[in-house]
């Protein structure tokens, strides 16, 4: 820990905390991605009535590539889910975790639940701007402390 300055210890706990602000809207759009996906495949298989003459019977040349690519995406697309549930609730575990209280729960507000600075800072109550920015950095540097441990 002693080569690490305070700044840079803020900077580290920052760093691991960002990505977690949007970590919501991507399984969100991960969802989206695998319904859309989904939906293509319905449509895939959809028999083409504009024809003269409909055959039955079989399932058409290349639905079963398709259907196998979609599966294997899919389950790409849900391990992914995972790892970014894994790094959000990692995040939560080591907030809970800070000593600093009134910072930690400005970093979940921040960082977990995805508010504004500004925003986090009333969630702690009757304090100063100036006051909740010192709870924040206190709960930073603590942080990062943990993370270089």
């Amino acid at each position: 820990m002693g080569e690490y300055d305070e700044k840079q210890l803020i900077e580290k706990a920052v760093e691991y905390l960002q990505p977690v602000k949007l970590i919501d809207v991507q399984i969100a759009s991960i969802k989206e991605e695998i319904n859309q996906l989904r939906a293509n495949l319905t449509s895939i298989g959809a028999i083409d009535y504009s024809k003269d003459r409909v055959t039955g019977g079989g399932t058409p040349q290349g639905l079963e590539v398709s259907v196998s690519r979609f599966m294997d995406t899919v389950a790409e697309r849900d391990k992914r889910i995972d790892e970014l549930s894994k790094l959000k609730c990692d995040a939560i575990n080591r907030i809970d975790a800070l000593d600093e209280k009134l910072g930690a729960i400005i970093l979940r507000y921040e960082f977990v639940l995805n508010n504004t600075t500004e925003d986090a800072y009333k969630m702690i109550g009757c304090y100063s701007t100036k006051q909740a920015k010192r709870y924040k950095q206190k709960a930073l540097l603590e942080f990062g402390q943990k993370l270089v441990l």
